[in-house]
């Protein structure tokens, strides 16, 4: 099969509209990201999230449950955890928790 223009035509426009669908999402988890960076301090993630224990991760996920964030936007407000000093126990189970009670999912 031959790909001719008007399917690379077709394939940028398609991919232009997804893009389009998934930036309100994206920026949503940026502002989540920021608001965490600016008004939760480092200690207090590194105190309830900075452990590679159960209870870390369980705390991810009590925090990750409530949050409105698809599997788009939860990857930014994820790396703000990390970067924050939250254990990978504690992202993970974030990253994972939140996307599933999402009005998407």
């Amino acid at each position: 099969m031959e790909f001719s223009l008007h399917m690379i035509h077709q394939f940028l426009l398609e991919l232009l509209k997804l893009l389009g669908e998934m930036a309100p999402y994206l920026v949503l988890g940026f502002v989540l990201a920021g608001i965490l960076h600016a008004f939760v301090s480092k200690q207090a993630v590194v105190r309830h999230l900075g452990k590679e224990s159960i209870g870390s991760a369980l705390k991810g996920t009590l925090i990750g449950v409530p949050m409105p964030l698809c599997s788009c936007g939860v990857i930014p407000t994820g790396i703000g955890l990390l970067k924050r000093g939250a254990s990978r126990a504690a992202t993970v189970s974030f990253l994972i928790s939140t996307p599933q009670t999402g009005v998407d999912s």
